[in-house]
């Protein structure tokens, strides 16, 4: 990376006198915003943040909701509604942080002993074959995401906006169809194959 710090600026300051020496050392300026800003892996989930925040008068949580729900959407490889939800929210007038934990849960009725039977393996201390449990279904946890979301929104949403409106946007990229970029569609290809093991659907083509 260059070092921008060892530039010099000439300015048309009083006296002629050159500036201070640009002590930044990046290529990519921060991101400064007045009053709200909204970040995520994905230009259109971003969109929808703004656009609650903007157009529909939402605040941080309800932005939260809507930018979650377009990810599961155009990047279902990294996120998705049957996964987990966390969340840390900072109350400005109160000046308190707090944090809501909707990581799904194990199955009630997974034991060791169904592992053990399922996947077995003498030559581990466990007697389990991780290899094997990580690509079944024993290891899809009891989704948390959506309880979070509703978490979310009972605590800290605006009270003005439905989870039909918040989830209005990503709705409308499911059905329209949406643009894919190349980090994306590398990741979400790279994960067909754990898709596809669990067999064909009712035409053929991947459940």
């Amino acid at each position: 990376m260059a070092d921008w710090g060892a530039n010099v600026v000439e300015s048309s300051e009083a006296g002629g006198a050159p500036a201070p020496p640009l002590r930044f050392r990046s290529r990519r300026s921060p991101v400064l915003a007045p009053t709200a800003c909204v970040s995520s892996s994905q230009p259109l989930a971003t969109a929808a943040g703004v656009h609650v925040l903007r157009a529909l008068g939402g605040n941080a949580a309800d932005a939260a909701v809507a930018v979650a729900a377009v990810l599961s959407v155009v990047e279902p490889c990294s996120t998705g509604l049957g996964g987990d939800m966390f969340a840390l929210y900072h109350d400005a007038a109160k000046k308190t942080v707090t944090a809501i934990n909707g990581s799904g849960r194990a199955p009630i009725g997974l034991t060791l002993g169904v592992l053990r039977k399922d996947f077995p393996d003498e030559n581990t201390t466990t007697g389990i074959s991780s290899d094997r449990f990580r690509t079944s279904a024993h290891a899809v946890t009891v989704p948390g995401a959506a309880a979070g979301w509703e978490d979310l929104l009972g605590r800290h949403g605006s009270g003005t906006l439905t989870m039909a409106e918040l989830l209005r946007p990503a709705v409308d990229l499911a059905e329209r169809g949406f643009p894919v970029g190349p980090v994306t569609a590398h990741f979400w290809r790279r994960g067909m194959p754990l898709i596809r093991q669990w067999g064909p659907g009712p035409d053929g083509g991947v459940p």
